[in-house]
């Protein structure tokens, strides 16, 4: 099969070229669909742990400037980090 393929390539090559230029060209057009979602809140489930500790103490201080670094690993499920711009981190 790898000989074939590589065959047609080197016989057509304006028609491979083509033809990957037209898909190229299909996936542009779609990429103003995609949609990108940085918020790590967002990737844990409502009722997670770590979610509901993050408002608690968001409400509790008053706090909304900070990152939190969310890890996953089979000893630990998930250990966060927060920083704040101001004072440093916090765990």
């Amino acid at each position: 099969m790898k000989l074939v393929i590589t065959n047609f390539s080197l016989r057509h090559p304006w028609f491979v070229s083509v033809f990957v230029l037209i898909a190229t060209l299909l996936f542009a057009f779609q990429f103003p669909k995609v949609h990108f979602d940085n918020d790590p809140e967002n990737m844990l489930a409502e009722n997670e742990y770590v979610r509901v500790f993050h408002h608690q103490i968001k409400e509790k201080f008053s706090l909304y400037d900070f990152v939190i670094v969310a890890l996953s690993t089979r000893t630990i499920r998930t250990a966060f980090l927060m920083w704040r711009p101001w004072g440093g981190y916090t765990t």
